[in-house]
């Protein structure tokens, strides 16, 4: 490998790596917050996706004695840290069939941030079951800011390399490296 190919890979992995303490945030499929937490009786897992805009709430139920999952009624209510906006709040609902969860809910969230979560669990009529509380990051989807650099990246590459040949090509005229034959060998 020549050096200005070593130079243009160095260059390569050094942006990449500016990207690495992004890969902190959350992006990808959902993710669990409580496993196999007792609450009033019932076995319950969450797992979830905090979006900005909608963050999405899958709970795993197993009800005492065997009672359906349709018996729970789960209530989200979430604020942010930073008093940006308002509380918000939503109620589960049961899962459409053939889902590995049993009962789904979403939430609005306005922006990106810490935002201080409690789930409520209830029976039906009111019966209250206890609550958990977690402090959530909401991330924006994708890669937030970084989205345009991310997709723009390989394009970018493409014309620097291309700037650089180009560069590299007057130089080498300059220098005479195609100097034009001498006119008087010509033989016509």
């Amino acid at each position: 490998m020549t050096r200005s190919a070593l130079r243009v890979a160095a260059a390569l992995a050094a942006s990449l790596a500016l990207l690495a303490p992004r890969a902190a945030a959350h992006d990808g499929p959902p993710y669990p917050i409580f496993v196999d937490e007792e609450v009033g009786g019932w076995t319950v897992s969450i797992w979830t996706d905090p979006d900005v805009g909608v963050g999405t709430f899958y709970y795993y139920v197993d009800g005492p004695g065997g009672a359906p999952s349709s018996d729970l009624l789960v209530r989200v209510t979430s604020s942010p840290l930073d008093g940006r906006s308002e509380e918000v709040t939503a109620a589960s609902v049961v899962a459409e069939p053939g889902e590995p969860f049993q009962l789904v809910g979403e939430l609005p969230f306005h922006h990106r941030g810490l935002w201080d979560t409690r789930f409520a669990f209830e029976l039906p009529g009111g019966a209250a079951l206890g609550e958990l509380s977690y402090e959530l990051d909401v991330t924006p989807p994708g890669l937030g800011a970084f989205d345009v650099l991310w997709f723009a990246f390989p394009f970018l590459a493409l014309g620097g390399l291309w700037l650089r040949a180009l560069l590299a090509q007057r130089a080498y005229d300059r220098e005479g490296g195609a100097a034009d034959p001498d006119p008087s060998t010509d033989v016509a």
